[in-house]
């Protein structure tokens, strides 16, 4: 046996901020997104999120309407950041490795 269902999850109808799911970095303590800075430079941004479907996430609090932010290959951008970050704690202010 089959139903259709609708389940109402809120009254409220105001707009609120959405970013593709893909856009969002859960490392399971902390969510993150990669917003450009300037053309070819990005920050990750740490995110509040709240509710979730269709294959886009409501962000709460850190992005603002017309933040852009990337949807695709952010784990590599992520990872280029965390890696440059460790290889920089492993070279001392005169250049030599530590």
């Amino acid at each position: 046996m089959y139903a259709d269902v609708e389940i109402a999850t809120s009254n409220e109808r105001s707009p609120v901020l959405t970013v593709p799911a893909s856009a969002i970095i859960d490392s399971g303590l902390r969510q993150v997104a990669i917003v450009e800075q300037a053309p070819g430079s990005f920050v990750p941004r740490p995110v509040k999120l709240g509710r979730s479907g269709g294959g886009y996430v409501e962000v709460i609090e850190g992005l603002s309407e017309g933040d852009q932010v990337v949807t695709r290959a952010n784990f590599l951008i992520d990872a280029e950041s965390n890696l440059k970050t460790a290889l920089e704690a492993l070279v001392s202010s005169d250049g030599a490795v530590q």
